[in-house]
């Protein structure tokens, strides 16, 4: 638990771009996306195709796409740059797509690289694990907030893909399960941003992953439809550590046992938590959040629209049936 502050640090603070910068003239610069070549025997990449995405705020502003030269480099010019604006690369090499970190177009260079490294690829999922996974759930307004972190682990020398395929023969690589009914997803992390898709189960990652370890965040919303709620979460990778952190107010969580302490987490609130260790993949995490702030004045006035709707259906219907009579 020792890594409790610094782990939340980075979920509860999320980079913040101020109002005041986007008054600020915006200028161009040089991005040069960049292979590094960490095969075995070494390999090729002249011509493989290079997408670059530009972000704003998380929307996507523009796309830019090119082929490597002989030299494993893409250099695109005139790139907009603003305290605001991100840029997201990949490269795809033998139908192995490998991505960049992301890169922050800061308004001061004039020049930006994006460096992938390419690796061998095994389809030997065993490889991956889940070191840490932290699940924090609270309540805002009518929806429960939830943001998940996972240290994704590949513990081999090579990039894990996947022989398998979507509908559209995109790689399915890495597929993470979401809560039913899930809304408002969004992430900032550079292996799911631009490289996965959302399905109703959740989403899967169609990039390959790299060796070593891997921070994937990302955030979604659950309407509440009641006082009392069931949350299932199921697991995909075997993980080391889940633990949920609740910051419920009155809410509570309840048939997932008792706490194992309180934390006080970045924002300064304090949050129960709840650990589990050694889940195997295919585990479900089920429990109940209780003790929600339901606004049932607003459900008891649909349900009063919707009664006054079917009885002007009815006398509609009733009266053309008189008529028709007469």
């Amino acid at each position: 638990m020792k890594h409790f502050f610094a782990i939340i640090l980075a979920i509860v603070l999320p980079a913040i771009c101020l109002a005041e910068d986007k008054t600020e003239s915006v200028s161009s610069a040089v991005l040069v996306v960049k292979v590094i070549d960490s095969t075995t025997k070494g390999c090729s990449v002249l011509g493989d195709a290079v997408i670059v995405r530009i972000y704003e705020h998380k929307e996507l502003k523009k796309t830019l796409r090119g082929r490597l030269d002989a030299d494993g480099k893409a250099i695109f010019d005139g790139v907009a740059v603003s305290d605001c604006l991100t840029a997201f690369a990949s490269v795809t090499h033998e139908n192995a797509k490998f991505s960049a970190y992301v890169v922050k177009l800061n308004p001061t260079q004039k020049q930006f690289t994006a460096n992938i490294h390419i690796f061998d690829v095994s389809y030997e999922k065993t490889k991956l694990s889940v070191q840490t996974h932290h699940f924090i759930i609270k309540q805002k307004d009518d929806s429960l907030v939830v943001t998940e972190y996972m240290q994704l682990i590949n513990t081999s020398g090579m990039a894990v893909g996947s022989e398998k395929k979507d509908s559209k023969d995109r790689t399915v690589v890495l597929e993470v399960m979401l809560p039913r009914g899930f809304k408002n997803f969004n992430s900032s992390s550079y292996l799911i941003q631009d490289t996965s898709y959302l399905t109703e189960d959740g989403f899967y990652v169609t990039a390959v992953v790299p060796p070593g370890e891997h921070q994937l965040v990302f955030s979604y919303t659950l309407d509440i439809n009641s006082e009392t709620m069931d949350i299932v979460k199921k697991i995909s990778l075997p993980t080391a550590s889940f633990v949920l952190f609740s910051q419920l107010g009155r809410g509570n969580i309840q048939q997932f046992g008792d706490a194992d302490g309180q934390v006080v987490l970045a924002d300064g609130a304090m949050a129960e938590y709840y650990n589990r260790t050694d889940l195997p993949a295919g585990t479900a995490i089920a429990f109940k959040v209780a003790g929600l702030s339901f606004n049932t004045e607003r459900t008891s006035w649909i349900i009063v629209a919707v009664v006054f709707v079917v009885i002007a259906i009815l006398a509609v219907l009733r009266l053309r049936s008189t008529k028709s009579q007469v």
